[in-house]
């Protein structure tokens, strides 16, 4: 070892108390190492190597990030985060509800009711107006509802409608016929049965209110799908395959298509134990003003049918027959 790399070796391992003795000693240690000519274990200055010399066994490598053991709760996973998640929803969802009281809010008002800090107010606010759910006036900077809770609210209070509009047909199909009436709304490639009158048999297709179930394998999905042009439902069935839920179920495009040229000419749409063994089913789209929003559908034990046609024949006679009296005003 050279002598200069000694010196600076024998300052840097002086004791606690010779460095720290006072500014103008540690200030003379400085001076001298940086005065003194840096060396390599060669001899050579450290100015005259064209780069620097890497360690014995190469460069030095960063360590491999920590991989959790298998079994492993990550932190992003833990019962903590998952917390502090289902409260940020709820404390959402709270500040949705003081608009059904309130015609504006302010960050004061939010963080008063979650008893949270205003910082946290605001950013609780400026999320659900980013998501379209609150807006804020440009003058008073209050926050108002926004579009979003305005379209969701009126779903809602349209399906609600459609449930009022249908009742009439429902309740005439379920007196004359004693089967089970249904009501049921497109979604997507699904439905959704929205509203259902049970049948009082023993032996009786039950209430499905609030299940979904593929379009394709139900009549009042393929009633409602009559109704669409060829492109939407390209649209909703991209490739040629379908699902199935039987093996009586609609399983390519192209059989679907052909099925609701048959429905369109028909008037009404069957379901021969597509959805499930021994039960089938007739629907017709609910009669409106504007283009068919809901369908609605007659099931029952395979065994009680006795023709498919003359049940279709028939629930589209009652439609027609409670769509000229005078109960349902609005159609």
């Amino acid at each position: 070892m050279s002598r200069s790399v000694e010196h600076v070796k024998e300052w840097s391992t002086v004791p606690q108390h010779r460095t720290h003795g006072g500014p103008h000693r540690s200030m003379a240690v400085t001076s001298w190492c940086l005065a003194q000519p840096q060396r390599t274990s060669s001899g050579k200055p450290w100015s005259q190597m064209s780069e620097l010399p890497l360690p014995p066994h190469g460069p030095r490598s960063r360590p491999a990030p920590r991989t959790a053991a298998p079994g492993a709760t990550s932190e992003s996973e833990s019962p903590a985060t998952d917390s502090k998640l289902v409260s940020s929803v709820d404390n959402a969802l709270t500040v949705l509800l003081l608009f059904k009281s309130r015609k504006v809010l302010r960050v004061s008002d939010v963080a008063g009711h979650l008893g949270v800090a205003r910082s946290t107010a605001h950013r609780l606010l400026t999320s659900l107006t980013q998501r379209g759910f609150a807006a804020q006036e440009p003058v008073t900077r209050a926050y108002i509802p926004g579009p979003e809770l305005m379209e969701v609210g009126l779903a809602v209070v349209d399906m609600l409608d459609i449930r009022g509009r249908a009742r009439p047909y429902m309740a005439a199909l379920a007196q004359e016929l004693q089967e089970t009436v249904s009501l049921v709304v497109l979604e997507g490639a699904n439905i959704r049965f929205l509203d259902t009158i049970e049948s009082s048999h023993i032996l009786r297709v039950s209430s499905r209110t609030g299940q979904i179930l593929p379009a394709h394998c139900v009549s009042g999905g393929k009633a409602l799908l009559s109704a669409l042009s060829r492109d939407a439902i390209n649209d909703l069935y991209p490739v040629e395959e379908l699902p199935t839920l039987t093996s009586r179920s609609i399983s390519t495009k192209s059989t679907l298509f052909q099925a609701l040229d048959v429905v369109r000419e028909r008037g009404y749409a069957t379901n021969q134990e597509e959805s499930e063994p021994d039960v089938t089913a007739v629907a017709v789209v609910l009669p409106t003003a504007d283009s068919p929003s809901a369908a609605i559908t007659v099931a029952a034990p395979t065994s009680r049918v006795g023709s498919v046609e003359a049940l279709g024949a028939t629930v589209q006679r009652i439609i027609a027959d409670t769509r000229s009296k005078k109960e349902p005003k609005t159609l």
